[in-house]
């Protein structure tokens, strides 16, 4: 497992070479390996941008070259065969991160117009800072997605299927967003103890969240499975409040929910898998939490095989105390 104790930071996010996928919420940084451990104040630098996009699979790493097509300042967009990885990022304040995520999120859905949207992982600047009027940043970036959605649904005269994703805060100046698709099926879920997040009640902000609990996507002999921040809600609902072990546990109810549901869609297209990757990061907003985090989740039967890393970062509610999130790797093949 990897640990980080120090919260994210702009610097987190330099642009590289090379794009370790392993896969995660980041991807996987500097002189810190797969089953290693950093102290808290260790530098973790976050990768984006690839020329290899590196896939664990049976028992190995798979690289896929990937082709930097454009480079702009603001989005970098790498392909390859099916697959296009993006990175966008630009400085905001108070006063522009709505205009500016709704740019950013305009960006992200042109240029994947003729793809399915997989996953999406957003780094927002103090998340939870409130501002005139009584709005929190993490409200003001969902109202300039969510208008990017609803300008691409009118453009395009369809409904647009939300990805899975994930918000959470740093301490840099940059509204950075990171995307994953691709060429191939994709299939979006919902948590039936959650109101969809996009369904949720004003009280929230003014516009709701847009993503989904989980995606699975069908890719040849396999695919991917997506799950989406998950954190101590229901219905729409933050429970437990101040009570980490109880948060915990509602947490992982929540991923136990999705990983059958999406187990569930797997099975329903293709022969049962016979090999899994999973990888996990749980994000942490107070890392004195970490002793009773790890202890509750490493114990857990679902996370016991996963790669888990640990990241100090604020959540998108600030009455929540963790959030965990999981990709993982599924192939039919022996």
């Amino acid at each position: 497992m990897t640990l980080s104790g120090r919260a994210l930071s702009t610097r987190d996010f330099s642009m590289r070479k090379s794009l370790l996928f392993c896969p995660s919420t980041c991807f996987a940084g500097d002189g810190i390996k797969s089953g290693a451990t950093a102290s808290p104040g260790d530098t973790w630098q976050t990768q984006i941008g690839a020329t290899m996009l590196h896939v664990p699979g049976h028992g190995t790493t798979m690289a896929i070259p990937m082709g930097l097509v454009s480079s702009d300042g603001v989005f970098e967009v790498y392909r390859t065969v099916g697959h296009e990885i993006g990175c966008l990022r630009i400085p905001v304040c108070s006063s522009t991160l709505e205009q500016q995520s709704l740019i950013l999120y305009r960006k992200v859905l042109e240029s994947t117009s003729d793809k399915s949207l997989y996953r999406v992982w957003n780094f927002v600047p103090a998340i939870n800072a409130v501002n005139e009027p009584l709005e929190e940043n993490y409200q003001l970036f969902c109202a300039g997605r969510s208008a990017a959605f609803e300008q691409q649904a009118r453009k395009l005269m369809t409904q647009i299927e939300m990805p899975s994703a994930s918000a959470v805060g740093h301490r840099g100046n940059e509204l950075i967003v990171v995307y994953w698709a691709g060429a191939g099926p994709v299939i979006h879920l919902e948590n039936p103890t959650q109101v969809p997040a996009w369904r949720y009640p004003r009280r929230y902000g003014r516009k709701p969240p847009s993503f989904a609990r989980a995606s699975v996507v069908f890719e040849g002999h396999g695919g991917w499975r997506f799950i989406s921040g998950t954190a101590s809600i229901k219905k729409s609902e933050t429970l437990h409040a101040g009570d980490l072990p109880q948060q915990l546990l509602i947490t992982l109810d929540n991923l136990e929910i999705m990983v059958a549901l999406c187990d569930r869609s797997i099975e329903a297209q293709m022969v049962p898998p016979v090999t899994w990757v999973h990888c996990v990061r749980v994000y942490v907003r107070e890392w004195n939490d970490l002793p009773i985090i790890r202890q509750l989740i490493e114990s857990h039967f679902l996370l016991r095989s996963a790669f888990i890393t640990y990241q100090h970062a604020d959540i998108c509610r600030s009455d929540l105390a963790v959030e965990i999130e999981m990709t993982s790797r599924f192939d039919r093949r022996k």
